[in-house]
Formats: structure tokens, sequence, C-alpha cells
């Protein structure tokens, strides 16, 4: 998990932030750098670049 998410989390388990918040939190992950890695994920997923599914 980002640091920025996990941070984010961990107050909201402990009820420092509301749970609320949690969009919040993935639009500032996606800002920060976020997006730039959903897309490279992406874009290995649909090359197969080291893309191992599981099967169960």
């Amino acid at each position: 998990m980002p640091p920025v998410i996990l941070t984010h989390v961990i107050n909201m388990v402990y009820g420092k932030k509301p749970i609320s918040d949690y969009p919040k939190v993935v639009e500032e992950w996606l800002q920060k750098g976020g997006s730039d890695v959903v897309k490279e994920a992406t874009e290995r997923y649909n090359n197969n670049d080291g893309v191992i599914l599981s099967r169960h």
C-alpha cells in the first residue's frame, strides 16, 4: 500500500479521520503519482509483461 494511503488508513482505523474521507485520499494519491502507477500497471498487464495470474 502506498505510504500516503497507509498513513490516512491508519488514522481512519484509530478514529482520527472519518472513513468517508477515503475517496479524497485516493484522489491525493492519484495526484501525487498514482495515476502514473495505474497507467504503467495497465500497460504491463495488457502486454503480459511480468503478469502472473493465480489459478485457484
